[in-house]
């Protein structure tokens, strides 16, 4: 279903949001990476072609996916903090100019997930309980049961997130 797909692709840009809120700016501010700044660049240029949205669409999720590849590195510079914050700032700019991003990310967060849940074969509160399980198998080193959780909650369409102090869970095909 393709109202289905665009709602999954608008939460995983949320979630990007979500997770770029976390960091704070860098202690001194550098200039964005050349690649960042080109991926503005095209989007600009993008819409200047006779508003070709499914090309600008395609350097939004670029830009979200450098977010991700950044925000995954285990230590954070000035550079990387300041390549974030220009992600940050840019797929909000982004997001307003062509109609989108306009509500708080966790409120938008909840607000589709139970939307799509509706849809999946699971409820909240049994993902909720099968994460409980699988942490309480990760502290006990039973990897085989961890990956058997984590295998049975993407069978119902729910991928986990491992952060430092915390699993959470989205819509499988969001991110």
């Amino acid at each position: 279903n393709v109202f289905v797909q665009s709602q999954k692709k608008l939460l995983y840009l949320y979630e990007v949001i979500s997770e770029l809120n976390r960091y704070e700016a860098p202690q001194k501010k550098k200039e964005a990476d050349a690649k960042l700044n080109k991926l503005k660049q095209d989007f600009f240029n993008s819409l200047a072609e006779d508003f070709n949205t499914p090309k600008a669409l395609s350097f939004v999720y670029l830009l979200a996916k450098s977010a991700l590849v950044l925000s995954a590195r285990k230590t954070k510079d000035d550079q990387a903090l300041s390549d974030l914050l220009f992600i940050k700032e840019n797929l909000l700019s982004f997001g307003q100019i062509m109609g989108f991003l306009r509500k708080e990310p966790t409120e938008f967060i909840e607000q589709m997930k139970t939307r799509i849940l509706k849809d999946l074969p699971i409820t909240e509160q049994e993902i909720e309980q099968l994460i409980k399980e699988r942490n309480a198998a990760r502290e006990a080193k039973d990897w085989a049961k961890s990956d058997a959780v984590r295998d049975q909650l993407l069978e119902h369409g729910i991928a986990l997130q491992d952060n430092a102090n915390e699993t959470t869970w989205t819509v499988q095909g969001a991110v």
